[in-house]
């Protein structure tokens, strides 16, 4: 029996298949190509600086308390202040996601509130503040009593006064931050023009 014999494919088909698996291999690598470059610029956006955004939630300065305790080794300092929010979404207030720092004198940030800090800054506040509302937030501080203080001293409004208005000096005002929404909240300094402090 004879074998078949192959067949042969007109010379102008031949060409168009070559013709289409070159452009076939250059798509690929076109595409592979094209897909590396999304990948660069998608890593170039997510890891580049971003800027902080300081008109979402805006502050202004309240009232400070200063609360004495005669028994005890530090006084304890809350600076309130009303935020409002600017946007048109509500604001969670997560204490956990927000780092306070000191605006020391030439707009130095430190996580220090002055000389003899006697505890980490804590806030207190609602849990949400509503789109376009404005909410009252504590931040509270404590202080050492100078160390040739009194029981009599620590009790005196007057001497009290004379120790935290030196602890002020050193700082400017307030900045939080927070890094999930990546707002800075500047905390501007009003105890300067403000009445006595009130104490406790």
């Amino acid at each position: 029996m004879a074998s078949p014999s192959p067949v042969q494919l007109p010379r102008g088909i031949s060409s168009s298949w070559k013709r289409l698996a070159l452009r076939c291999v250059f798509f690929g690598a076109g595409f592979g190509v094209m897909l590396c470059l999304i990948a660069g610029f998608a890593w170039w956006y997510q890891s580049r600086p971003r800027a902080w955004n300081q008109s979402a939630i805006t502050a202004r300065f309240d009232s400070l308390e200063v609360t004495t305790n005669p028994s005890g080794p530090s006084y304890e300092a809350e600076f309130l202040y009303v935020l409002e929010n600017n946007t048109s979404s509500n604001y969670t207030l997560r204490p956990s996601d927000l780092v306070v720092m000191g605006k020391q004198p030439g707009d130095v940030l430190s996580k220090e509130f002055g000389h003899y800090q006697a505890s980490d800054v804590s806030i207190t506040g609602p849990s949400f503040i509503p789109s376009r509302g404005k909410a009252k937030i504590t931040v509270r501080v404590s202080y050492q009593y100078p160390d040739d203080f009194t029981t009599t001293d620590k009790a005196s409004g007057e001497k009290l006064t004379q120790t935290f208005n030196r602890r002020l000096k050193e700082i400017n005002g307030l900045v939080i931050f927070d890094e999930a929404k990546h707002y800075r909240i500047d905390l501007p300094e009003g105890w300067s023009n403000s009445p006595a402090v009130k104490g406790k």
